[in-house]
């Protein structure tokens, strides 16, 4: 998700540091009685072990913020070999996070192995897996901001194998900061790099705009947003908007069109719109009722790009007769005001015709049809029945056009004439939706 409080986390794994070593201790008799013995050994890594592959896996990657608390950055699996990464760096997570300071960094080491003169062998993790490997780091995630670090892990002093009882990982990980790095190697630091991801040490900047002409996408004209797309082509050349959104079609973007709010609702914000009446507003009303959606449209909340997306829906619950009818805001799915009618008869939905058809044109209403090629339809909610005083019912005209019948003079404007065709009905029929029947056909 982005969001103008979200920020894209990037941490990296680099290896740069080659050193080894190893503490053992041991219990050894003592000449007084009374006491015991500590013995403690410094060695370095027997020569005649030979390490060529340290792989770890890492399934979740957690930071801690002073106000955010733990942050989840990462829960997809990655498996690493450490000694491949000298002098190079791979990525570990991208995310994006509160604005927040902080403090510490959590991983969760799930297994290893290790190459041993050419043996594979497991790599224990001492609570790798259960309460995570902790690292001290402060650092700031600023809105609108990338912060870059990187996790600096010395496989050579983080291996620590001793001959007849396996390997052990207590990983030695220094966090670099951002303002240490040079992601592209071009010489020119990330924090003053103006493409810090494509080389160029030059700097050249043909149009002024703060982007590198390296990887800047507009070099022909100015790119005053530096969104990434010219003015020449950009629909809000003032706003930053990398997706061009514009729901309205009017070709201003949305993040600067004042008539953002009553813009026909996009297909993502009608499931919205739908999801937040059913499964919150009218949960309770509908539960296991039959319904159909009547419409769904945008509300006008003021102009402006910060104008509120609120949609009007209304529905029509077959088991109770009620017309429900709710507003919702569609950046946060609340129900912002709803009510339930009895004994209102609203227009038909984009489905109730549809589904009344289907009941209705069979048997000799279906014969009635196909002889009368070219007939149109005109459905209405209501009709006559008994059945129709208490449920939802649709009456539906079938009818042919007859021959023209000349120009007649119109209302208006002024001197003009229309052509008119009589029509004529050759059926009438209506079901009724509560019971799924039909209630009456008549044919002509």
């Amino acid at each position: 998700m982005s969001g103008d409080d979200g920020l894209a986390r990037r941490i990296s794994l680099w290896r740069i540091l080659v050193l080894g070593v190893t503490l053992a201790a041991c219990n050894r008799g003592s000449d007084d009685a009374t006491k015991g013995s500590l013995h403690l050994l410094l060695t370095d890594k027997p020569p005649d072990l030979t390490i060529t592959s340290v792989k770890v896996s890492i399934d979740r990657i957690e930071v801690h913020g002073a106000s955010s608390g733990w942050q989840v950055v990462s829960l997809a699996p990655r498996t690493f070999d450490l000694l491949t990464l000298k002098n190079v760096t791979a990525e570990l997570a991208l995310s994006s996070l509160p604005a927040d300071h902080y403090t510490q960094i959590r991983l969760k080491i799930v297994s290893g192995e290790v190459t041993v003169n050419g043996a594979t062998q497991p790599l224990i993790v001492p609570s790798g897996a259960q309460s995570g490997l902790k690292l001290i780091a402060s650092f700031d995630v600023k809105t609108g901001q990338v912060t870059v670090l990187t996790l600096d892990f010395d496989a050579d002093s983080s291996v620590h194998c001793n001959k007849g009882h396996g390997c052990m990982l207590r990983p030695t990980i220094k966090v670099v900061g951002a303002q240490e790095l040079d992601f592209d190697g071009d010489g020119v630091p990330d924090t003053a790099d103006n493409c810090p991801s494509v080389p160029n040490p030059d700097q050249a900047d043909a149009d002024g705009d703060g982007l590198g002409d390296a990887c800047d996408s507009c070099l022909s004209g100015p790119d005053s947003d530096a969104d990434g797309i010219c003015n020449a082509v950009d629909n809000c050349p003032s706003d930053p908007n990398p997706d061009q959104s514009n729901v309205d079609g009017d070709g201003l973007g949305d993040v600067c069109d004042d008539q953002r709010s009553t813009a026909t609702l996009a297909p993502t914000e009608l499931v919205e719109c739908f999801d937040a009446a059913v499964l919150v507003g009218f949960a309770a009303t509908l539960q296991r009722d039959r319904f159909a959606v009547i419409s769904e449209q945008p509300v006008s909340t003021g102009s402006g790009a910060s104008a509120p997306r609120v949609c009007h829906i209304e529905l029509f619950d077959y088991d109770k007769g009620a017309d429900l009818q709710a507003n919702i805001d569609l950046a946060t799915s609340v129900v912002s005001a709803s009510q339930s009618l009895t004994g209102v008869l609203p227009a038909l939905g984009p489905t109730e015709e549809t589904q009344a058809r289907t009941i209705a044109e069979v048997g000799t209403l279906a014969a009635q049809l196909a002889a009368n090629p070219g007939f149109e339809r005109s459905g209405h909610a209501g009709g006559a029945g008994i059945s129709c005083n208490i449920h939802r019912c649709v009456e539906i005209r079938y009818f042919v056009r007859g021959a023209d019948q000349g120009a007649v003079p119109a209302a208006e404007p002024a001197n003009s004439t229309v052509h008119w065709r009589t029509l004529n009905t050759i059926a009438v029929t209506t079901v009724d939706l509560t019971t799924l029947s039909v209630v009456n056909t008549e044919v002509f």
